[in-house]
């Protein structure tokens, strides 16, 4: 009815004076626009003051997104696009596919990974992906992450995670594949102060190999290792001490006592054990199985 009655008082001012009607409508219409630039011109202020917001307050805001966030913000202007670039916001990166990022053949992360990978200090590799159709595209995915960490990575500190939720069951060429790739990495980084196994039982020649990389290629700058439910076949009493002492030449060069914590770890059906070490650059050594 307001809207009816409206209309009929419109037609009757109109019939009675359209001069002054169309007075009033231009000066109406006048106002709306002035009200328009008035929202607008507030808007891009608003929006200018955004955009001058100082890098360290952006690069905080940063660290709490989710990466699907961090790029939905990097959208509202020049300013905070160039924030993502900043290396503070690649510093930590966790590598953990969902099931649909596998399923793709150009997974999109690893275009992320291809650009900003230089950035990375400390990373976490987790394998999320238990489909046995999607087994050959994960393995794939996680081959060519380890490649480019190879190529373009200095790590401070990598953990590896769950693996074995997929290790046993790849057929012998590509669990052999993976372990090399990632002893290929591991050989390729020297300031690696932490590094972490947790859940990934491994079998025990490739176990050797990787803590033999770790002894040749990070002894200067290794002050922390955790290996937990790191060997696969555990439950086997393991008399391997020669061997452990020919495949790390250079544990002497580790602080004293860690050697014989991993001949430890390998030469006892259950071992649960914390090493605190004064040496020079260990602080902390864990060990578990």
């Amino acid at each position: 009815m307001g809207a009816v009655f409206t209309s009929e008082i419109v037609s009757d001012v109109k019939a009675i004076d359209p001069i002054g009607v169309q007075y009033t409508e231009e000066k109406r219409d006048s106002e709306t626009v002035q009200s328009i630039a008035s929202k607008e011109t507030e808007e891009c202020e608003k929006q200018g003051k955004w955009s001058e917001l100082p890098s360290l307050p952006l690069e905080k805001i940063y660290s709490f997104l989710r990466r699907e966030d961090q790029v939905n913000m990097s959208l509202v202007c020049r300013s905070w696009s160039e924030g993502y670039s900043s290396p503070s916001v690649w510093k930590t990166f966790r590598f953990a596919l969902t099931k649909t990022q596998v399923s793709l053949d150009a997974c999109p992360v690893m275009k992320l990974v291809h650009k900003y990978s230089s950035m990375f200090r400390h990373v976490e590799i987790e394998s999320t992906c238990v489909y046995i159709w999607l087994m050959k595209k994960s393995c794939r995915h996680l081959v060519e992450f380890l490649q480019i960490l190879t190529s373009k990575t200095q790590l401070t500190s990598v953990k590896f995670l769950y693996f074995a939720n997929f290790l046993w069951r790849l057929d012998k060429p590509t669990y052999n594949n993976i372990c090399r790739q990632i002893v290929d990495f591991l050989a390729s980084q020297r300031h690696l102060k932490r590094v972490e196994f947790y859940l990934c039982f491994f079998n025990f020649e490739e176990c050797v190999e990787i803590l033999q990389t770790l002894t040749e290629n990070s002894r200067e700058s290794l002050t922390h290792l955790k290996l937990q439910n790191f060997l696969r076949d555990e439950n086997r009493i393991l008399d391997r001490t020669q061997m452990l002492r020919k495949r790390l030449p250079y544990a002497h060069d580790l602080p004293t006592g860690l050697l014989s914590r991993i001949i430890h770890l390998f030469s006892r059906t259950c071992c649960t054990s914390v090493l605190s070490s004064n040496g020079e650059n260990c602080q902390t050594w864990y060990f578990r199985s």
